[in-house]
């Protein structure tokens, strides 16, 4: 297992992947809002149909999933990949993490608790990486990557943040 510094990356077994986006519960978070989006060559998605989220649990080979009890103590949500069974047009999955009312309630991630991302195989944990804290007033980040590389996929871990979302 890899555990990675922001801009690492590890290659990652092909086939089915978990990516889990957790967090500490906190009275003052009512949850982070994780995406997926499935990028082309030119770094965009084709369209809506290529973001996986709340409001849209499935594109292909990724689902969503919420699954506030899998660590106690803890929040998080769930995307499961089926790598061989992704589009050839698809050249990186980026995963995203927003807040919710974070202009109302002046939220932001430096006041997020143990944010973590991390890349499951069938044989168990193969990277995470802990973004560094946000010191920004950031109100959105992208967390981290999968991509191709040549034959074989790779996770990436990116800890970008922005301040006005993620458009």
């Amino acid at each position: 297992m890899s555990n990675l510094a922001m801009g690492g990356n590890v290659t990652v077994p092909a086939g089915g992947l978990t990516v889990i986006v957790e967090w500490t519960r906190s009275p003052a978070l009512d949850e982070i809002d994780a995406a997926a989006f499935l990028l082309g060559a030119d770094g965009r998605v084709s369209g809506d149909a290529d973001m996986v989220f709340y409001g849209q649990r499935a594109a292909g080979a990724v689902r969503f999933e919420r699954a506030p009890a899998l660590v106690p103590g803890r929040d998080a949500t769930v995307f499961h990949i089926d790598t061989a069974a992704l589009s050839e047009s698809v050249r990186r999955i980026a995963f995203s993490g927003t807040l919710h009312g974070a202009r109302e309630t002046g939220m932001h991630f430096g006041k997020v608790d143990g944010l973590r991302i991390s890349v499951r195989s069938a044989q168990g944990e193969v990277a995470a990486f802990v973004p560094p804290p946000a010191t920004n007033g950031e109100t959105a980040l992208v967390l981290g990557e999968l991509y191709r590389r040549d034959a074989a996929w790779k996770f990436r871990a990116v800890g970008q943040g922005f301040a006005g979302g993620l458009a």
